[in-house]
């Protein structure tokens, strides 16, 4: 039973990644050949999924004896599959930047079009806020400086002579 959770909690993930990338390759915004690549990587992911259970089940009960021997099997298995996620990771801490470079991109462009166009728009609409301040910031230290230079007798009172208003 432990067997079971451990493999099943492990291999979860990788089935159901599968069946979000059939998932994708039916969608028509991708193109023929995004939608070639989405469902041959899901279906392969799925059947190394699934053969890996397999596999582990059928190596298990024809050599250990002991539940010990089945969790110690199945952890050595596991760390086998996870081997590719950890060359993976190394990689990204050395030098992100080329594993980005070289990895495929599998985000939809106009998802993403979408996603940077929204981010946009609410960095436009914190600018247009921050330039309407600073407008009446402007205004207000202008009178405040009209105020000033009156008092200092540098210029006319506001009114009659004032031209510039």
């Amino acid at each position: 039973v432990l067997f079971g959770i451990l493999m099943a909690a492990h291999l979860l993930k990788d089935i159901i990644n599968g069946f979000k990338l059939i998932a994708f390759s039916v969608k028509e915004r991708h193109s023929r050949h995004d939608q070639t690549h989405f469902f041959v990587g899901g279906t392969l992911l799925i059947f190394i999924s699934v053969f890996t259970l397999f596999v582990s089940t059928i190596y298990n009960y024809a050599i250990a004896t002991t539940n010990t021997e089945i969790i110690i099997n199945s952890v050595v298995i596991l760390f086998i599959t996870d081997l590719d996620e950890l060359v993976f990771q190394t990689l990204m801490v050395f030098n992100s930047r080329w594993v980005r470079r070289m990895s495929i991109q599998t985000a939809d462009p106009q998802e993403e079009l979408a996603n940077e166009n929204s981010k946009l728009k609410v960095e436009l609409g914190a600018a247009k806020g921050t330039i309407v301040g600073l407008a009446n910031d402007v205004r207000d230290l202008r009178a405040r400086l009209r105020k000033i230079e009156v008092m200092l007798g540098i210029k006319e009172p506001s009114g009659f002579f004032d031209i510039t208003k």
